[in-house]
């Protein structure tokens, strides 16, 4: 018999991926022992939560699986749950329930927010982001700025940075759509013994594999065409219009790395360079192919006029080879 999982998988495959969120909890209802693994494995648009924390100040931060514990999510500005989690013998070694980065990743964490915000903001008109680490199993690390608090930082940790742009209805050319970027890595040191390229002052250099998942959703909306019951060829009405769909891909890099805090430049320039070809690729190949589709499907043009537009050129041609 076929495992559930894997039909699950390519059910929702099959499916509108604008509705994954619905269909995905269906499943989930019918299957609740393959939960887990669903969730896993299906990409979701990244939800928006609120720091209700008095250093949060009710800012909000993106959640997704991996600043999840339970049924709440750490906020990366006051690195706290919301909803709070209960007390329980699992707390971390500071006496604070769920999961959190050790002291010197926290400070690399708060590092790296402070400079993808920057890049949202330049990228993607103010965007929100959010940056979440979290430690490894691993020997310390030796590289300047590692130690904070007399705690070592791992030589070894992953990460994921979150990058979310929505466009409302209220734009008013009744456009709306959401562009969410999940980018997951894991940085590991490295005595340099490569390429000089990769080699820094304290012969260190650092291994990253990132990998990167955009999920895209547009939205043209014609309210007038929705009401109005013309079904004459020559309207030019459009209707309704949607495009969503996700794209994943993965790089490796061997950079320099002269200090701790430079991992943080070092992910932002392959995060970077990654968006970069996915949004060429998107607008290319993606776009470019499904406007070919939709123009062999329907016209916003008068097909009486192309035609007489085709017959005037092919009577042309004739006079022409006369």
């Amino acid at each position: 018999m076929t495992d559930p999982l894997d039909l699950s998988l390519d059910l929702l495959r099959r499916l509108p991926p604008s509705k994954v969120e619905q269909n995905l909890d269906s499943i989930v209802q019918l299957i609740p022992s393959y939960a887990d693994d669903l969730y896993s494995s299906v990409d979701q648009p990244l939800k928006v939560k609120l720091d209700e924390s008095k250093q949060g100040a009710g800012r909000e931060f993106l959640c997704c699986d991996y600043n999840k514990d339970g049924d709440s999510w750490r906020s990366w500005i006051s690195d706290t749950y919301h909803p709070p989690i209960s007390p329980s013998a699992d707390d971390t070694a500071d006496g604070e329930p769920g999961t959190r980065p050790s002291t010197p990743l926290r400070s690399l964490e708060l590092k790296a927010n402070d400079a993808f915000e920057t890049y949202a903001r330049l990228y993607y008109d103010n965007a929100l982001s959010s940056v979440y680490l979290w430690d490894l199993d691993s020997d310390p690390s030796s590289l300047s700025g590692a130690t904070v608090g007399g705690t070592h930082a791992p030589s070894t940790f992953a990460g994921v940075v979150l990058l979310k742009k929505t466009i409302g209805e209220d734009s008013g050319n009744g456009i709306s759509g959401a562009w969410d970027s999940i980018h997951v890595f894991e940085a590991t040191e490295r005595a340099s013994g490569g390429s000089k390229s990769s080699a820094s002052a304290t012969g260190v250099s650092a291994s990253y594999k990132l990998t990167s998942t955009v999920m895209l959703s547009l939205i043209r909306r014609d309210e007038a065409a929705e009401e109005s019951t013309d079904l004459k060829p020559t309207s030019t009405k459009v209707g309704t219009v949607e495009i969503a769909g996700s794209l994943t891909r993965q790089s490796e890099a061997d950079y320099a790395l002269p200090d701790f805090v430079t991992h943080v430049s070092n992910v932002g320039r392959m995060i970077e360079d990654m968006e970069a070809k996915m949004r060429n690729q998107l607008q290319e190949v993606y776009f470019g192919k499904t406007r070919d589709v939709v123009g062999h499907l329907r016209s916003t043009q008068s097909l009486e006029k192309e035609r007489k537009a085709r017959d005037l050129q092919k009577e042309l041609m004739g006079l022409w080879k006369k």
